[in-house]
């Protein structure tokens, strides 16, 4: 299946198209790791095992809120990891993971984050949150902050109003549909 990108003008109803491109929706790239580059650059590579971290994360689930591997460069490594103790996750993991780990307080407990995904479950299922096309699972935003992401058609402030409760930054909105400027 191919997805694309499409720019217009919606008026009364019909879509006039003024533009196409290919895309893929669910490409995210994470490029830039929020903490500086070691010593030495990100390592290359094409993955890190990520076994250990899994093993750690399920030991420690208050203190390792959430992961993501970012591709410094495209072809870099760097396992960004948010966390209620920075120093306790650069201890356990840093021997396995050497450079190519990044570790950053993380704005929000695990409490926060569970608490945030079960509300906006319910939300899903009583239809609270108008135009809402899904949520997505924790993620990290490009500052390697926790995210969970909610998919709806057009972000409009009644959509807003809908998410206001949640910690700042918690919760981010992805549109299908977004305004244009007037022209």
């Amino acid at each position: 299946m191919r997805y694309a990108y499409v720019e217009g003008r919606l008026d009364g109803g019909i879509l006039n198209v003024t533009k196409v491109q290919d895309t893929d929706p669910w490409s995210r790239p994470l490029d830039i790791p929020p903490c500086p580059t070691p010593a030495g650059g990100w390592p290359q590579g094409d993955n890190l095992d990520l076994g250990p971290l899994t093993t750690y994360q399920q030991r420690h689930s208050d203190t390792v809120i959430a992961a993501a591997t970012f591709r410094p460069g495209g072809t870099g490594l760097a396992l960004v990891v948010a966390a209620t103790d920075v120093a306790a996750v650069r201890t356990a993991l840093a021997p396995i993971y050497g450079r190519a780990l990044c570790v950053v307080q993380s704005r929000y407990s695990a409490q926060q984050v569970t608490a945030a995904e079960t509300r906006l479950q319910q939300m899903v299922a009583s239809n609270e949150i108008p135009g809402e096309l899904g949520v997505s699972g924790v993620g990290l935003a490009a500052d390697g902050q926790p995210v969970v992401t909610v998919t709806v058609l057009a972000d409009t402030p009644t959509v807003r109003q809908a998410l206001a409760d949640f910690p700042a930054g918690l919760v981010t909105v992805d549109a299908w549909l977004h305004p244009a400027p007037s022209s």
